[in-house]
């Protein structure tokens, strides 16, 4: 889950559109939070 923290994001350089990967911390944040709870067994 760590791996999907980036975001795209789209550029005109020298008239061309080009895509490029952003890491984001708060979106990094969200996943670590995400695994933890996937991680987490169910109380019963």
């Amino acid at each position: 889950m760590l791996k999907y923290c980036k975001e795209t994001q789209t550029k005109n350089i020298n008239g061309k559109t080009v895509k490029q990967k952003i890491f984001r911390q708060g979106l990094y944040d969200r996943r670590v939070r995400e695994r933890n709870l996937f991680l987490t067994p169910d109380e019963e």
